[in-house]
């Protein structure tokens, strides 16, 4: 037991004085000493996952290891064995999980929340050539007051050479703020995203034009302008398709015979590993898996001399030290289907040729085939189209379609590739006042909401079209 001392505050000076020294010399305690409950470490218990304040301090399993219990609005954290999640509660809008099943707003239905905003408005459009008013390729960027950040590049070709990066913000409510600004004059080609980087980042993958030569470069684009960023893609100098998992960036360099993989850290130098692939090979797409951290590679192959044409799908882990062959899938139309991550494998999209509807399959992680998914009531152009994950396997999809009279379509698919909804979006007219048609989409999440972009047509060479921006978010029933 350890000795106390203390000390009346009425004793005379000379006699504490006396009993600090006297304290000091011994070994004892000095009487400006307080003891605590943990005055010593030895004899204090130590803390035990039970909700128990073992050693006294006031807290409760203080310096355990913490783990996550539940998802969406009941995830909780507390020490191993004491987690416990919350308790749902009937979805609401607003982008939660209030029901705790992973997935986002399921049940409701999601609406445009105000109308288009054309940010362009004429801004780099220059009559001494078509294709340098031709805008392309928006990229969304949220900002921190709730508002967005959208550029676009322009056209330099068969013209004299203009800044052919622009932005414009977009205020929390859909608004424009400003005037259109140029950016930058570095990049030839447009952006774009890369899968499974956060769209906060801005960081996306443009082509830049050295000398006579396309180089693909990172770029991170923001209000302020444009930062390269430094990333090596091996010998391909233009990469065919990026993806983004964990803290790892992998390429593809597609060509006849080899696709050549790349994965690195940012910053860092990379690993390659070349896959051996059909001479017919074509390109490819890669498809990061954000519920189990892998990528598929969608290979699509031409046989044009005897009309066939076929998918190839392998899969890899982002450090590439397991890889799985390619296996072969017929295919209809083969040129940038997508494919989405869903609990236990993919919902991959075979994109038609016009008239015919798109059609889609359900994958294994490895891509064989599980079966078809329900007929999509929709027609699709070709590529681009856009998407993010809502949870659980659920997705919306911005789609352009080929007809004038429905040129866009917010849909919404679950876990087996099922049209949950689908809403027409109303597309404002070209400059000439006609039907437009719509490409180059955008889609990001942001703060619950979900905001769109794309380009539209103009009806002759020579004048701008349009960059729209609209948002959409759950509208309760």
């Amino acid at each position: 037991m350890a000795h106390r001392s203390w000390v009346r505050i009425r004793w005379p000076l000379l006699v504490v004085l006396c009993l600090a020294a006297c304290g000091a010399a011994c070994g004892a305690r000095t009487a400006l000493e307080v003891d605590s409950p943990d005055a010593s470490p030895s004899d204090a218990p130590m803390e035990v996952c039970n909700g128990i304040d073992e050693d006294g301090d006031g807290r409760i399993d203080e310096g355990l290891p913490g783990v996550e219990c539940g998802v969406g609005a009941c995830l909780r954290t507390a020490c191993d064995g004491m987690c416990v999640p919350g308790e749902p509660s009937a979805e609401a809008c607003g982008g939660g999980d209030e029901d705790c099943d992973g997935v986002v707003d399921e049940g409701l239905l999601i609406g445009a929340l105000g109308p288009v905003a054309e940010v362009r408005e004429g801004a780099g459009g220059y009559d001494r050539c078509g294709t340098c008013s031709w805008a392309y390729a928006p990229i969304l960027v949220p900002l921190d007051d709730g508002g967005v950040y959208v550029h676009w590049n322009h056209g330099i070709y068969g013209g004299e050479e203009i800044p052919n990066m622009w932005g414009r913000v977009l205020d929390a409510s859909g608004r424009t703020v400003g005037e259109p600004q140029p950016i930058g004059d570095r990049v030839r080609l447009g952006a774009v995203r890369i899968p499974g980087l956060d769209f906060r980042d801005g960081l996306v993958m443009a082509v830049e034009r050295v000398r006579a030569d396309d180089v693909g470069r990172l770029w991170r684009f923001t209000p302020g302008g444009l930062e390269q960023v430094d990333a090596d893609f091996g010998r391909c100098s233009r990469a065919t398709s990026l993806a983004y998992v964990g803290d790892r960036l992998v390429t593809a360099c597609m060509e006849r015979g080899r696709a050549e993989l790349r994965t690195q850290r940012i910053g860092e130098r990379g690993t390659t590993v070349t896959l051996e692939v059909d001479d017919l090979f074509y390109g490819g797409v890669l498809h990061p898996h954000a519920i189990d951290g892998e990528i598929l590679l969608a290979a699509y192959n031409v046989d044009v001399d005897r009309d066939e044409r076929w998918m190839s799908f392998a899969r890899f882990s982002p450090s590439l030290d397991e890889l799985q062959p390619l296996t072969r899938t017929e295919a209809a139309y083969t040129l940038g289907q997508p494919a989405f991550a869903v609990p236990g494998g993919w919902i991959w999209w075979n994109l038609h040729s016009w008239p015919d509807a798109v059609s889609g399959e359900r994958l294994d992680r490895g891509g064989a085939l599980l079966g078809p998914t329900e007929p999509y009531p929709f027609r699709a152009a070709n590529p681009p189209l856009a998407y993010i994950p809502l949870g659980g396997g659920h997705h919306l999809v911005v789609i352009p379609a080929t007809d004038f009279d429905e040129p866009l379509f917010l849909v919404r698919l679950d876990e087996r590739g099922g049209v949950v909804q689908q809403l027409p979006v109303e597309v404002p007219p070209n400059p000439a006042g006609e039907p437009d048609f719509t490409g180059h989409i955008d889609l990001i999440e942001h703060r619950g909401e979900y905001w769109v972009t794309w380009v539209g047509s103009y009806p002759a060479d020579g004048e701008p079209n349009h960059v729209n921006v609209q948002r959409f978010g759950c509208v309760a029933p």
